[in-house]
């Protein structure tokens, strides 16, 4: 059959397929409104997130969605505030999978430092802003950094949906204690658990 001509858009859009055989097939998917596993274009894969998993970490989440599952755990650990957001905490997202787990071409680029940098931006402290003052504990001097680490257990599609929803959920359901920075002296409230 005749492949149909790509619409315009999908020239401006950076395409990573091993071959010109493999984009003509994807782009004959579309157009026929199928997709290779068999679901129609606009059929999602079936999604199911828990969280507070593990009892030892702050925040905790479990994603699967279609064959896809992926684990993520925050810990909080106390730090500096960055120069240019002396008022907020911080987040530091890393990804892990399997060796033998096998991942999307990202174009070259490691698989799992893209998954990193694809995410890492999602929270900063200029795409959060206001949402991470409640981390800080004294301006310029102290914060809480969460930790996110992001594990992929299996594979079958785009981890980095699956990543992004774990790590929201994880971070959804994290608790850390609220502190307030006092003067030298004793007897202040003791410190009470914080819904992030």
């Amino acid at each position: 059959s005749r492949l149909a001509p790509a619409p315009q858009s999908v020239s401006r859009v950076c395409v990573c397929m091993s071959s010109t055989a493999e984009l003509a097939y994807t782009l004959e998917g579309v157009a026929q409104g199928m997709r290779e596993d068999g679901r129609a274009r606009l059929d999602l894969r079936h999604l199911a997130i828990e969280c507070s998993i593990f009892a030892h970490t702050c925040g905790s989440a479990r994603v699967t969605l279609g064959n896809t599952e992926a684990i993520v755990g925050v810990v909080a650990e106390l730090s500096e505030p960055e120069s240019d957001a002396p008022d907020a905490g911080r987040i530091s997202v890393s990804v892990g999978a399997a060796g033998n787990l096998a991942l999307p071409d990202y174009g070259g680029t490691d698989a799992v430092t893209f998954l990193e940098a694809a995410l890492a931006p999602l929270y900063s402290h200029k795409a959060l802003g206001p949402a991470l003052r409640p981390l800080c504990i004294s301006r310029g001097a102290q914060c809480w950094e969460l930790r996110v680490h992001a594990q992929l257990i299996s594979c079958d599609g785009c981890p980095l949906d699956a990543l992004a929803l774990g790590v929201r959920a994880a971070l959804q359901s994290t608790r850390v204690p609220r502190m307030t920075a006092v003067g030298g002296g004793e007897g202040g409230p003791p410190p009470s658990a914080a819904r992030l």
